[in-house]
Formats: structure tokens, C-alpha cells, sequence
């Protein structure tokens, strides 16, 4: 056929074979050679082989494989599938107690007549099957487990047993509340709610934000998901258990329970959970802190941060007489009738909002408003946020900002924002409810983001002073870094004392060929801006440049001549003859000039003449001098054409035009670093390496940037209102440079900007008219943040020393709280005295766990 192999006179069917080996000292074993069957000759015809495991059926070779296979061959292993023991649906029948069909309980306990097995526990963990009156027995003490009967392959659930049996009994409410039962009324119980249970559903809807409505629906799921013969509807009773267990668990948390007067002595805002970090007189303050210096008095200020969330709305779908609530200004949100009262003072206030960007205040006062209790919550530092800053108005900023402000440290003002984050999903859940609950709902959740901070003190205490020490640390050693450069730019000269070689003085010699080395990059530039030029669209210009540049190289050369006669010698040796190389005609801005800086060492003095390399050297340290004066220069006029061109122009062609005009500045500045780098490579081989390397660095990529480090974070913008970007550049024409993108956003970067070492280096020389306002601006910024990086250090460390005291004074607090209450019976004064060692035991633990926290990174830090 058509795919048939085609018969082949020669014998290439048989291929002549070694194996190959090595003995153990890694020498050739010599092995004969065995003739092979080619692998081409492998079957009749180039289609696959057939296979029978493409078969869906097995037949007989199989079998008749087996029996004529050798003893050493192989088998293939057919290995059947993996079954999954999942046995879920088992479980639905009676599993492993099918067999059994009596009691087991009445047949250990030798009765007679054992009633049949039936009835199977839910909930327990022996899932067995047992009598009526046995599974009574065994559920004496856990009255809520849920029954099912089976019948052979017939089964039946029924509601819980107990409580069909406690209806026909009137209970007290201190025996239900001895069972860790909660009564949903305090006369005629009906309704109970277990301790568990309320516990389950205070801490869902603290932790995941969840209605109280959507836990109980999923709680009526689970006890029954068919929607048929559903329990009687207890969701009004359940919330009003739940809200009361909020309140209570509030006043037990805070010791009320421990007072004589009881919940009724309750002052305004004693349920609220005190921060440990902030200065209480009397609990964690030094005795004479108000006689504190003036410098150390920011250490023992509070800060409080004002904002509001209008988010958190509430409809007029209730009124207080009808939801009074249970908190009332026990806790974080206002007492009522004061707070009434300043609102109807104030209702004919217009508010003034400096906002730009946020119209939280224009739209507290819209028809939106309408119906509504309240328009938000409002939770006072006359500084704006470091986060809200932008979107305010421009006035007043340096007045009112973090940043700058004296005794603030590294705080941005925005722990309102943090507390909206976790409770704006609380929006939805509190609009509709009554003006009572709300406040309390909400009290409850900002004391639960209260504890969640009190627990968690320690870890984010210690977060703060590391990164106060890094910042400081760093700030502190660029401060130190010298600023002056090594020797005065206007003496470039030095007079050699001898008669004049030539009409052109070596100095003047030396001049010429930096000015043709800077020539040849500028060139170099231009002719790559070329290359990208289709050819048919170029013109003469680089032809041009070339030619004059070739000139000035030939005449500079017959000057050479003069100086370093020695170089001569040294490129006939190299094969680098200059006759042969102007005869190959290369582009002159590949040309070698061989300054005294491009000539070995050690052949350095034979080649030039007495003083050459060191008139080189002085001009090469004033070129580093200027080639960083012109990149200052150029970034500063780089940087207000960016910003003028962001906040002025607009437009395909004024963003053109401006884009081009900023193009010719950055390639300006691209030449300035090329010339850095060329002085400071020639600085460095002439005199080698020293004390100069502090002032003139090694100028990287990212040194090569405007007047702070931090980049912005570039946001999607439209086409047509395109922004510049920060006034970095690329000093390898079409490599990224400039600081390393973050990679975590840790807020707007303005405590953790640095300036590049090309703005802290003084000038060699500065007049009047070079004098910026901008680098004082920026020094003065700088100097703000190290003092401000300071002042955190000093900040956390007393916020560090008070957490610890108030701790201390908190524990002490509750083992006084054993013996506050007389005129109970013991049984309550053991669990008096018995939730006060407790939570002190609390304290202590966080105390302890703080402390050896706390110790490490204060044990470095002097005072």
C-alpha cells in the first residue's frame, strides 16, 4: 500500500552497536560489537502500531501473554481506579446498627423485655440507636440534642423532645438563667435562648458584620431546610435576647457588676473600653508630667482626630419612645437629650466645607437627608489628615499639615478612616432600625474594634517604634553626608613654569579635547535620534556634524603631538596606527582621543609631558562640579514645566507642544549625567580611590530624580487629560530609572521620602540668582521629617512605658473589684470574686506579653 516500507538493496536494516562503559577508575571497558535491527525496520508500514489498549473489550492474548512470558519479563500492572470512600449517605440509614434491633441500654442493664431500638441522637457522638425511655435518660443532661426516629429503611425527625415537655411548666427566671438559658420575657416565659447560641451570634455579628435577621434564618435552616411545617417564627424574641446579651455582657465587662449601685450607677461613657496608650491622669501619667520641659510636653498630649461617616444613616421609621435603646451614653455614642439639644441649636447652621474632592458636608444638607434620624456619625485636631489633604483646598496647607506640625511625630490623623473601614458594612443592617438599637448595635461594634486594638497593642506598638527607628536612623546618617566638593572650580590652571610648546597652551589643550569628548556624546545621541528616522526622510545634518567633529579631532591630534608624544608609540604597539584609522573612515564619535585619563598607569608619565595628568585631574573635578550644577538646573526647570503644563494645559496640541519642550530639557539633563559619569570614571583613575568618593558618588540611576524620592502612584487617567509624572529620566536612552516601585502602598510616602545625594551636595560656586526656593523648600521638608521620625521614637516609647502602667493599674483594678459587693449570698459572691481574678489574670497576661515584647527595641534606643 501507500504507507508501506520500500525494500532496500543494501543492508541498512542492521546497525552495528558498543555499549559503552567505564571501569572504576573512570577507564574504557572495551566491549564487542553486536549487530542491531534498525529501529526503521520496526513493523511493516509507517501507520502506528496496532494496540489492543485502544480497545474498549480485552480479548485472549492477554491470557496467552501470560503463559508464554518468561519468568523475568515484566508485566505491565493495570491498576484499577481509586475509589473515593465517601460515605456520606450512609450515615442516613442505621449504619452499623442495622443488625440490632433491641435496645442496648435496657440489654446491658439486664432487662428482660428491651424494648426496640428507634430513636438516634443527632448530635451526640455514638450514633446508635436506642428505646424511648433509655435515650430520655441519657439526654437528662443535654436537654437540646435533637431526636430521630428510625423504622427499618423509614426514618423521621421531630422537633426537640425537651421542649415539648417544659411548656407544660412554669419556670422563675433565675432558675432558666442557672441552666444558661436566657428568657426572652421576664413573666410568662415562653421563649429561651441559650448562652452558646447568644454567644454564637454576638460574635457573627461582631466579626462578620451579619444581621441579626440572617442568622436567624440560618438558624430556623438548619433546624429545618425543607420549608415545610417550618417552627413558629421567634426572630422578634431572639432579637431582643441578643440586644440585651450585647448590653449586659457591656456592663459585666466593665465592672458593673461589681458595683453596689449596679447598671443604674453607670456614668456616661463607663462602658467605654479606655485606650491604654493614651495619657490618663492618675493611671499612667508621670507625677510631674505638667512640669515637663517645653520640648518634652508633646509626649503627654492626646491627640483626638475628628471625622465623620455619612454612611450610617437612620431612617424615620421609629422614634425614641418606642426604641429607647439600653446603652444611652453608657458607651461611645453621645447621651441623648444633651446631644439633642446642640442639634436643634445648631439646625440653622450653614456648614463651610474646604473639601474638594470629598462632598461629605455638601451632602450632609441635600434633599437626600430627608426622613432620616441621622445623616451619620460623627466621631478634634485643627490638622488636616494626611490622606485628606489632597482633596482640600490649598490654603493653609504647610499651617495645618502633619507633616510639619511640631509634637505629632509619624501620626497621619487617620484612625476615624480605619474605624469607618470595618463598620461601613453596618450601613445597611442600621438604616432601618429603630433610633435605640442602632446606637446600641453601634456601641457594641465600636467596643468590640476597641478590645480587638487593646488586645493587639502590643504587635502594633512594636510595628510603630521600628519603623520611627529606621526612619530616624536613616534620616540621621544622610544628614551627615558631606556637602562640600573638593577643590574650588575656578582655579582650573596652574602655570607649568616652562616656555610654551605651542601657540596652544597644555590647559587650553586639555580644554579642547573634553570639549571634543562632550561633542562626541552629544553626537553619539543625535546619531540614535537618526537611526529611528526612516532613511528616505533624513537629511544632511549628521553627515554635517560628523565632518566638522572629524576636523576638530585632526587638528586637535597634530596638538597631541606636542603634549603626549608617547602616545604615538603606545598605538603603533596596540596596532591602532591614527594614518590607517582616518584612512578606514570611521564615524569620528567612535574615535579614541586618548586623554592622559585613557592611558595606563604605568605608561601614564612616559606618554605625556611633566604635570599633563595633573592639569586633567583638576579639570576633571571641576567638571564633576558643573555637570552636577547643570543636572540640578535642568530637573528644577524640568520640574515646574511638569507641573505648569498639568495645571495649565489642556489639549491634543498644547500637550504637544509642551511635551516637546520638556523632551529637550531631559535630553539636556541626559547630557549632563553622561558627563558626570565620564569626570568622575577619569577623577577616579587619575587619582584613585579617597575621601573625594563621599562628595562625588557614583551616580546610579535612581540618584537621577527630582526633589524627593517617592514616586506617585500613577492613577488611570482619561485620554484626553494625560499628567506628567514625576521628573525622573533616563540616563541610558530606554532604561527604566528612578526609585524602585513599591510594592506595598503604606500611605501618601511623604514621612518616608528622602532627597537624592545630588541635592544634598553643596555647589563649588552659587550666586544670588542660583539660590532656589525649591531646595529650601525641600531642605526644610527634610528636616521636618527627621525631626518628626525623632519625636515618633520618643512617642512610642511613652506610649509603650503607659500601655504597660495602665495594664498594671488595670489588673489591680479588678482584684480590688472581689470584695466591692456585700449583701449577697455566697454562691454570688463566689462568681463575684471569681470573674475578677479572672480578668485580672487578663491583664496580666497582656502586661507580660507586652512587656517581653517592649524590652528588645527599647533596650537600643537612648534617651
Amino acid at each position: 500500500s501507500y504507507h508501506d516500507r520500500i525494500p532496500l538493496e543494501d543492508d541498512y536494516e542492521v546497525v552495528q552497536a558498543r555499549t559503552a562503559s567505564l571501569n572504576s577508575r573512570n577507564g574504557p571497558i572495551n566491549t564487542q560489537v553486536s549487530s542491531l535491527p534498525a529501529p526503521w525496520t520496526i513493523g511493516s508500514g509507517w501507520a502506528p502500531e496496532d494496540s489492543y489498549k485502544f480497545s474498549l473489550d480485552p480479548d485472549d492474548e492477554w491470557f496467552d501473554e501470560a503463559l508464554d512470558a518468561n519468568v523475568d519479563d515484566i508485566m505491565e500492572e493495570i491498576i484499577a481506579p481509586r475509589v473515593k470512600n465517601k460515605r456520606i449517605i450512609r450515615s442516613e440509614g442505621r449504619g452499623d446498627f442495622a443488625r440490632e434491633q433491641q435496645c442496648p441500654d435496657c440489654m446491658s442493664r439486664g432487662n428482660q423485655g428491651a424494648s426496640t431500638a428507634q430513636f438516634r441522637c443527632q448530635d451526640c457522638f455514638l450514633p446508635d440507636l436506642t428505646c424511648g425511655g433509655c435515650f430520655i435518660r441519657r439526654h437528662k443532661l443535654n436537654p437540646f440534642h435533637n431526636v430521630e426516629v428510625k423504622l427499618h429503611s423509614k426514618s423521621k425527625a421531630f422537633s426537640n423532645f425537651v421542649t415539648t415537655e417544659m411548656e407544660r411548666f412554669a419556670f422563675r427566671t433565675d432558675h432558666l438563667l442557672r441552666r444558661r438559658l436566657y428568657p426572652a420575657t421576664q413573666h410568662k416565659v415562653r421563649t429561651c435562648v441559650t448562652f452558646a447560641l447568644l454567644k454564637l451570634l454576638h460574635l457573627f455579628s461582631l466579626m462578620g458584620k451579619v444581621s441579626t435577621y440572617d442568622m436567624y434564618r440560618t438558624i430556623e435552616r438548619l433546624t429545618n431546610n425543607s420549608g415545610v411545617q417550618m417552627p413558629k417564627p421567634r426572630y422578634r424574641p431572639t432579637m431582643r435576647c441578643l440586644n440585651q446579651w450585647r448590653h449586659l455582657k457591656a456592663l459585666k465587662r466593665a465592672g458593673r457588676g461589681h458595683d453596689p449601685e449596679g447598671a443604674a450607677g453607670t456614668s456616661n461613657g463607663e462602658l467605654a473600653i479606655r485606650c491604654p496608650s493614651c495619657p490618663h491622669p492618675g493611671i499612667n501619667l508621670p507625677e510631674k508630667w505638667t512640669q515637663a520641659p517645653e520640648d518634652k510636653r508633646y509626649l503627654y498630649m492626646a491627640l483626638i482626630c475628628m471625622d465623620a461617616n455619612f454612611r450610617l444613616k437612620n431612617r424615620l421609621n421609629s422614634n425614641l419612645s418606642v426604641d429607647p435603646g439600653l446603652w444611652n451614653g453608657m458607651a461611645y455614642m453621645a447621651l441623648r437629650d444633651p446631644y439633642e439639644k446642640y442639634v436643634l441649636s445648631q439646625a440653622d447652621e450653614e456648614d463651610i466645607s474646604t473639601c474638594v474632592g470629598f462632598q461629605a458636608l455638601a451632602k450632609a444638607t441635600t434633599q437626600n437627608t430627608r426622613g432620616l434620624h441621622y445623616t451619620g456619625v460623627g466621631a478634634a485636631l485643627p490638622l488636616i489628615p494626611k490622606f485628606h489633604e489632597p482633596a482640600h483646598l490649598e490654603k493653609g496647607h504647610e499651617q495645618y499639615s502633619f507633616n510639619l506640625a511640631e509634637g505629632i511625630g509619624l501620626a497621619d490623623g487617620e484612625c476615624p478612616e480605619r474605624l469607618w473601614g470595618s463598620h461601613n458594612p453596618l450601613a445597611g443592617s442600621t438604616r432601618s432600625m429603630g433610633p435605640g438599637t442602632r446606637n446600641d448595635i453601634l456601641d457594641d461594634n465600636f467596643g468590640h474594634w476597641n478590645w480587638l486594638k487593646y488586645s493587639s497593642m502590643g504587635g502594633s506598638i512594636l510595628f510603630n517604634i521600628r519603623i520611627a527607628l529606621l526612619t530616624m536612623v536613616h534620616y540621621v546618617s544622610e544628614d551627615e553626608v558631606q556637602r562640600q566638593l573638593g577643590s574650588d572650580e575656578s582655579e582650573m590652571l596652574r602655570a607649568t613654569g616652562r616656555a610654551p610648546l605651542h601657540q596652544t597652551s597644555a590647559s587650553s589643550f586639555l580644554v579642547m579635547g573634553l570639549e571634543l569628548e562632550e561633542a562626541k556624546r552629544r553626537l553619539k545621541m543625535f546619531a540614535a535620534e537618526q537611526e529611528k528616522i526612516p532613511k528616505n526622510l533624513r537629511t544632511s545634518a549628521l553627515r554635517d556634524q560628523r565632518k566638522i567633529l572629524k576636523e576638530k579631532i585632526q587638528n586637535w591630534e597634530a596638538v597631541r603631538l606636542v603634549y603626549m608624544p608617547g602616545v604615538l608609540q603606545i598605538q603603533t604597539d596596540l596596532g591602532r596606527n591614527p594614518t590607517a584609522l582616518w584612512n578606514s573612515d570611521p564615524n569620528p564619535e567612535d574615535v579614541h582621543l586618548w586623554l592622559p585619563s585613557e592611558i595606563p598607569s604605568a605608561k601614564r608619565n612616559a606618554a605625556c609631558i611633566e604635570g599633563l595628568p595633573e592639569m586633567e585631574l583638576r579639570l576633571r573635578t571641576a567638571q564633576c562640579g558643573s555637570s552636577l550644577q547643570g543636572l540640578r538646573q535642568a530637573l528644577r526647570i524640568k520640574t515646574r514645566m511638569i507641573y505648569f503644563k498639568n495645571k495649565n494645559i489642556r489639549g491634543q496640541r498644547g500637550g504637544t507642544r509642551s511635551r516637546s519642550i520638556i523632551d529637550r530639557v531631559h535630553r539636556r539633563a541626559i547630557g549632563f549625567v553622561q558627563k558626570y559619569r565620564a569626570a568622575r570614571q577619569a577623577k577616579l583613575i587619575l587619582e584613585g580611590p579617597g575621601t573625594w568618593e563621599q562628595t562625588y558618588r557614583e551616580l546610579r540611576n535612581e540618584d537621577i530624580r527630582g526633589f524627593a524620592s517617592g514616586k506617585p502612584k500613577k492613577a488611570p487617567l482619561r485620554r484626553a487629560s494625560e499628567s506628567e509624572s514625576d521628573p525622573d529620566l533616563d540616563a541610558q536612552e530606554g532604561g527604566p530609572v528612578g526609585p524602585p516601585r513599591k510594592k506595598r502602598k503604606l500611605g501618601t510616602g511623604e514621612t518616608r521620602k528622602q532627597l537624592s545625594w545630588i541635592w544634598q551636595t553643596l555647589p563649588l560656586s552659587m550666586s544670588s540668582e542660583d539660590d532656589d526656593d525649591i531646595l529650601r523648600a525641600e531642605w526644610a521638608r527634610s528636616r521636618a521629617r527627621v525631626r518628626r521620625a525623632s519625636e515618633e521614637v520618643m512617642l512610642v516609647r511613652e506610649e509603650m512605658r503607659r500601655v504597660l502602667e495602665f495594664l498594671s493599674w488595670r489588673s489591680v483594678w479588678w482584684e480590688e473589684k472581689q470584695y466591692a459587693r456585700s449583701g449577697v449570698d455566697s454562691e454570688m459572691k463566689e462568681g463575684i470574686r471569681a470573674y475578677a481574678i479572672e480578668q485580672a489574670a487578663l491583664q496580666q497576661t497582656l502586661e507580660a506579653s507586652f512587656r517581653q515584647l517592649y524590652e528588645t527595641p527599647l533596650a537600643h534606643v537612648d534617651d
